[in-house]
């Protein structure tokens, strides 16, 4: 679930940019081009019972995909693709006579390449398969992206790549392979292997070259996982050594891993079912807890809005370098740190502007406020307080490039709204105390949506 947390954390940052006066443009860099494909076909031959076939054979690519193929049935021939290849790396067996998987993957990755018309096909499948799941994901998740260019959209641009190496003097061969030397730190880097494919490194440069010359950054920014740390160290390097701009925007946003996504019954688990999982709990949840729901909701709704921000906000209340355990007691806990409990503050600041707006008082006043009348309270002058934080707060956000602080701060902003609310009445209050009251709520109310919005948690106007 790695896709999950880049895509939490990048969008997050996105919000946070934006709102901070940045021009940003998004891109999802999809990993649609590369020997996995390969795999996915090996998969197709050994173990594809869902083929159709006009005299299928490993020497051949005369097939396609059935209509009902789904994301999970290809990930599943990948897995047990990739399994034998490790089994057999081990010295184990093929089952059928011919070529091993590894030779099979890197063939068909070769035959793709080449622009072979039936393993062109074939791919288109894949990719069409896989994007379409991924779009349905992402407007779940309300998450857009201006670019859908994954690495194959740079396919084009890989011999202009090699000649540029080749001009800057640093292009070497070591056992067949083709690649750049940086040094004993960060090592030989293979920029296209021996059999003559390109690689992810090769690609990752070409992205580079065409973002700086189409975009003209200041930053481009990568929120990619933690293990591809040196992967991104040589990239820098190597178009250092090639003396090229974007060495110097490349910025990598590494982050851990979160062990603990499963299902009920403790298996794997697809980022659909984690969500209609999120969701049902949501539910089941949301009815235990909150015992005063209000009449004519939706309840299924609110549990949707509840399950993505749970999901949102304990994945970004968590250092992006950390590893933690997903637990889903914590995440959807409604009077723990939670995603939850900040929805339910929401709803509670509402509650107060409808009822003041029952009774005549304005929400929205433009007349001048005395805050002199938030002195005599301690509550209401530390919430006040807090609010001045907000801009500072994001500053931080985007000098670090983490999100936890703006987590923690809506935290704290809630728990301070809490102890306000008990204090600072509104209804039956003299005007000009009303007033500063009101006022103060809805500053709390504004900044407590516009914090929720940059993580990603949907707002709930009652639940």
């Amino acid at each position: 679930m790695q896709e999950f947390r880049t895509t939490l954390i990048g969008s997050a940052l996105e919000r946070a940019l934006k709102h901070a006066g940045y021009n940003v443009i998004t891109i999802n860099h999809l990993g649609d081009w590369g020997t996995q494909f390969g795999f996915v076909w090996a998969g197709s031959v050994l173990f594809g019972q869902k083929l159709t076939s006009s005299g299928l054979n490993t020497n051949s690519e005369d097939f396609k995909l059935a209509p009902t193929t789904t994301v999970d049935d290809l990930v599943s021939l990948y897995v047990r693709a990739n399994n034998l290849r490790k089994s057999q790396d081990e010295g184990a067996e093929l089952p059928l006579s011919g070529p091993t998987v590894n030779e099979m993957a890197r063939s068909f990755f070769l035959k793709l390449e080449e622009g072979e018309h039936s393993a062109v096909v074939f791919w288109e499948t894949c990719l069409k398969i896989s994007i379409e799941y991924f779009k349905k994901m992402y407007a779940r998740l309300g998450v857009n992206f201006d670019y859908f260019t994954g690495e194959s959209f740079y396919r084009s641009m890989l011999g202009e790549v090699e000649e540029l190496i080749r001009k800057s003097g640093i292009l070497q061969e070591s056992d067949g392979a083709l690649g750049v030397d940086l040094g004993e730190q960060l090592g030989f880097v293979r920029i296209f292997a021996e059999d003559g494919r390109s690689l992810y490194i090769t690609r990752d440069i070409a992205a580079a070259i065409y973002r700086h010359n189409t975009f003209k950054p200041k930053q481009i920014l990568y929120v990619v996982a933690s293990q591809q740390s040196l992967h991104f160290a040589q990239l820098k390097g190597v178009l250092k050594k090639m003396d090229h701009p974007s060495a110097d925007e490349i910025v990598h946003i590494p982050f851990g891993m979160v062990p603990g996504m499963s299902s009920r019954s403790g298996g794997a688990i697809s980022l659909g079912g984690f969500l209609d999982e999120a969701s049902t709990r949501a539910l089941e949840v949301y009815r235990t807890e909150v015992n005063k729901r209000p009449e004519g909701l939706k309840e299924e709704d609110i549990a949707e809005k509840v399950a993505i921000g749970a999901t949102y906000f304990y994945f970004l209340s968590h250092s992006n370098t950390k590893d933690f355990h997903f637990r889903w007691e914590e995440a959807l806990n409604f009077k723990g740190d939670s995603g939850p409990y900040l929805q339910y503050a929401l709803s509670r600041l509402n509650s107060i502007k409808d009822n003041a707006q029952a009774e005549g008082i304005s929400w929205e006043n433009d007349s001048p406020t005395d805050f002199s009348q938030l002195i005599e309270s301690s509550e209401g002058y530390e919430l006040l307080l807090h609010l001045t934080g907000f801009d500072e707060t994001i500053e931080k956000v985007i000098t670090n490039y983490e999100l936890v602080g703006l987590a923690q701060y809506l935290l704290d902003l809630a728990k301070l709204f809490s102890k306000a609310y008990l204090k600072l009445r509104v209804i039956g209050e003299i005007p000009a105390k009303a007033k500063a009251h009101l006022a103060l709520f809805s500053a709390t109310h504004r900044i407590l949506c516009r914090g929720l919005e940059i993580l990603g948690v949907p707002l709930v106007e009652r639940m």
